[in-house]
């Protein structure tokens, strides 16, 4: 019974991505919830946190950022910004869209 409440939590917690547009690969959730999780590392730090490549890291970050890789829209979720203490180093911050849908997230548990 434990385990049944468990995943309904998780359910209700994963609903508001189906609202951002239409299918979202589990990499893009995962990656939103590190850098929700901790924010302000480098891609590459968050490479090493989900155990994957940094040219995958970079994908998600791109795809879940203001434009994807491919070059049109991306989920606005994340934003990459230089770093003002080491200016060949980005951090990447939650963006207004991505601090509204963690709250989203975080009140359906």
């Amino acid at each position: 019974m434990r385990e049944r409440r468990t995943i309904e939590k998780l359910l209700w917690a994963l609903k508001p991505f189906d609202n951002l547009r239409g299918w979202i690969p589990v990499r893009y959730v995962t990656t939103f919830l590190m850098v929700a999780l901790d924010e302000g590392k480098s891609p590459s730090a968050y490479a090493r946190g989900a155990g994957m490549d940094l040219v995958s890291m970079s994908r998600c970050l791109r795809d879940i950022g203001e434009r994807s890789r491919t070059g049109g829209p991306g989920l606005g979720l994340v934003k990459a910004v230089r770093d003002p203490s080491n200016l060949h180093r980005r951090k990447v911050l939650l963006t207004e869209e991505g601090r509204a849908l963690l709250l989203l997230i975080t009140r359906s548990l």
